[in-house]
């Protein structure tokens, strides 16, 4: 343990100590203030078990304390209790229904749980009723993309982005959207976000990918040796290495090289395996399909 998180934790204790020995003259209002607190305490070192014991104390004491409810909430979601989480929320809203912090934590209980178009849903009304939400046009644009909808996503984040163009992770999905929606300039916000997150790997590869098509293959190949690198095991990137060395270098004994690692990798792409087939000529589509069958594959 730290040092900063081994005095907050002897804090935690000293006030735990503090008020034990003095709740037997204190209202039960005062009561549920304190549980409210050592709650809180608890929720700021990252024990949202021991947390929510104490939310709900405060709660019994005080069924009418809305912050320890909701706080009761954020732990359990902190805690992956997602069922529990999403009851205290959903009676939060029968109170509250247009509260949009309770909305969005709604809605992300909503995702983590798989019900990913309720979430976007949940998100919606947030804007609605916030149209200046940031956050909630960030989370729209997120399930659009996960879901193919990239017309949508490049809508919702590009209103984010007008909200708020100092945000990381509102810069990195509008830059990877560009990308993925053929976007000119998509290439230079990439390198962008990179510079700022150089440790992002989804935005590496990215950018590997668009030097690829833009027929900067030096740079395509310094980018994808990077990423094999970075992650040896990654299958993609193996994969990616032998496109930029087949089609763009012509270097056919790397372009085996890394296609057979690939395969090693368990690489399962069979969409991208004959698009490659596709792409290269014949002496080199022989080579791909005899490590295709190889591995178990079949070309076409």
């Amino acid at each position: 343990m730290n040092r900063s998180l081994f005095a907050a934790a002897a804090g935690v204790a000293l006030l735990v100590l503090v008020f034990s020995s003095c709740a037997s003259g204190m209202s039960r209002a005062d009561l549920a203030a304190e549980y409210f607190n050592i709650g809180n305490a608890f929720l700021d070192l990252d024990q949202p078990d021991r947390a929510s014991e104490y939310f709900v104390r405060a709660l019994d004491l005080d069924p009418d304390l809305r912050v320890a409810e909701f706080n009761l909430a954020r732990a359990y979601m902190n805690a992956n209790r997602y069922i529990e989480a999403r009851g205290v929320l959903e009676d939060l809203l029968e109170i509250d229904p247009d509260n949009t912090i309770v909305l969005k934590a709604y809605g992300y209980v909503l995702y983590q749980q798989g019900s990913s178009r309720e979430a976007e849903d949940v998100f919606g009304q947030v804007v609605m009723i916030n149209p200046s939400d940031v956050d909630a046009w960030f989370n729209r644009a997120l399930i659009a993309r996960q879901r193919g909808d990239l017309e949508e996503a490049d809508s919702f984040i590009g209103r984010a982005r007008e909200l708020d163009r100092t945000a990381s992770d509102v810069s990195r999905l509008y830059a990877l959207v560009q990308y993925e929606t053929g976007t000119p300039n998509a290439r230079e916000l990439l390198e962008e976000v990179h510079a700022a997150q150089p440790d992002d790997l989804e935005i590496l590869e990215a950018l590997a990918r668009s030097a690829f098509t833009d027929g900067d293959y030096a740079v395509a190949r310094d980018l994808a040796d990077d990423l094999v690198n970075r992650d040896p095991a990654e299958a993609g990137y193996r994969f990616l290495q032998a496109r930029v060395a087949f089609i763009g270098l012509e270097d056919t004994d790397l372009g085996v090289v890394a296609l057979r690692q690939a395969l090693e990798r368990d690489f399962q792409d069979v969409e991208a395996l004959n698009e490659l087939l596709e792409q290269v000529d014949s002496e080199i589509r022989d080579l791909v399909e005899a490590l295709m069958i190889d591995f178990g594959f079949e070309g076409e």
